[in-house]
């Protein structure tokens, strides 16, 4: 089995990136999944947040395996818990689901036993997000527990549920990756390509479990790949939290010890389409549109996990090149300028490799269509070969703004930044 990933989890950044509930999310038809929580129809009691003690019973141990097939996933999960109080307690148990559809073949067996499981709609979530406002409430299966003190009590979950087509990532420039990636191509194989690049996504939030008294003492999660490989994996996106796992050919491990809940696990995959032909895909199209930004954010990502660095770095100053006197941003486009749309994927692009992502005051950086996250293992080798065009591209921005007379100045300080940048390597 060949090795490709180990990266000790740092104690810090533990704490501040994994949360403590399974969850499975598919975007389009959307279906979370979560790790077992007490009291969880206690009015208002956020998914999210720890809140105030409400139990002695701690999870001590878990262990949760995910075998992910090209379009389904089956889940079993091993808590151990145990009463660290002096007096037995009985308490409803949740297992929340987030969404009116059965998780197939659900058990519950609590020591040896299996259990009676009722559904029901309750409890709320209080933070809200772009596709969940505020308020909404989760389904939850459900049941009832005692935890004698002192003694550990055993609770095993299994189900299993298909997959559904997912966007690439989280922002909204690669959300609408795949059709752009479409677009690239001719009418008669564009469907072809649409489902070579399929995504499929699973994610582990370890949040729901924040509600058990103390840090979780063992987290072992194993997600195994059944008919498909890690070649897979779309290796970039906020959210997926390579720096601590173990990664084979076959299996995404983490390992982990005395923590509290905060950030969740993703993992994206192409079950049609590994990471070699993915980068072949994208060398492809490069040479038909060497100016499209975004395009040659997805391939340098996918050189650099490949450990290719000097080609991502040449890809970059290709399109850098290319695109150094296109951009408009304000005023007309002329014969060979680009459209602003492209024009803004360029700067997005430029503020990755500078680092200079300042965003206006007030905008949430979740809601923003920029290309966070595309880049984020990226650091120029060379950053001196990409001076000049960058230089260019800054001091064009900063021309055109002089004569657009309601623009917002946000572009300024970006351009001002970026030129900071490159003086540090032209010194």
């Amino acid at each position: 089995m060949r090795y490709l990933t180990s990266i000790k989890a740092r104690p810090r950044t533990l704490r501040l990136t994994l949360l403590l509930a399974v969850v499975l999310m598919l975007f389009g038809d959307e279906i979370l999944f979560a790790d077992i929580a007490p009291f969880p129809l206690s009015g208002g009691t956020s998914l999210a947040m720890k809140g105030g003690k409400i139990t002695d019973v701690a999870m001590v141990d878990e262990v949760v395996k995910l075998r992910i097939t090209r379009d389904a996933c089956h889940v079993d999960v091993v808590f151990t818990m145990t009463n660290q109080g002096k007096k037995s307690e009985t308490i409803r148990v949740g297992f929340p689901y987030f969404y009116a559809d059965e998780l197939k073949d659900f058990k519950a067996v609590v020591d040896g036993e299996k259990i009676s499981v009722a559904n029901e709609e309750g409890g709320q979530v209080s933070e809200g997000t772009a596709d969940r406002p505020s308020g909404w409430k989760p389904f939850w299966k459900l049941w009832t527990t005692t935890f004698p003190p002192g003694q550990p009590v055993k609770v095993v979950v299994s189900y299993w549920t298909k997959l559904s087509t997912a966007p690439w990532g989280w922002n909204v420039e690669m959300q609408r990756a795949r059709s752009m990636l479409t677009e690239l191509v001719p009418n008669k194989e564009q469907e072809a390509l649409e489902k070579q690049l399929d995504v499929h996504h699973v994610t582990y939030i370890l949040r729901t479990g924040s509600r058990w008294a103390g840090p979780i003492g063992r987290c072992r999660i194993e997600a195994s790949f059944d008919g498909i490989s890690t070649d897979n994996l779309i290796l970039y996106g906020p959210n997926f939290e390579k720096d601590l796992a173990t990664i084979t050919d076959d299996k995404i491990t983490w390992d982990l010890k005395d923590y509290e809940p905060q950030r969740d696990v993703e993992i994206r995959f192409t079950p049609n389409i590994d990471r070699k032909e993915t980068i072949e895909l994208f060398e492809r199209l490069r040479k038909k549109n060497s100016k499209n930004a975004v395009l040659a954010a997805l391939l340098v990502e996918y050189l650099n996990a490949a450990g290719r660095k000097d080609e991502a770095e040449a890809t970059l100053l290709r399109c850098l090149n290319e695109c150094q006197d296109k951009v408009v941003l304000w005023g007309p486009q002329g014969k060979t300028g680009l459209p602003i749309e492209d024009s803004a994927n360029v700067i997005r692009l430029v503020q990755q490799i500078a680092g200079t992502p300042t965003y206006p005051k007030g905008e949430l950086i979740k809601d923003l269509q920029d290309m966070r996250g595309t880049l984020n293992t990226f650091e120029p080798k060379n950053p001196k070969a990409l001076v000049p065009a960058m230089k260019r591209i800054a001091q064009s921005i900063k021309e055109q703004w002089k004569y657009a007379k309601r623009a917002d100045s946000y572009y300024i300080d970006e351009a001002d930044a970026i030129l900071d940048w490159c003086q540090k390597f032209e010194e």
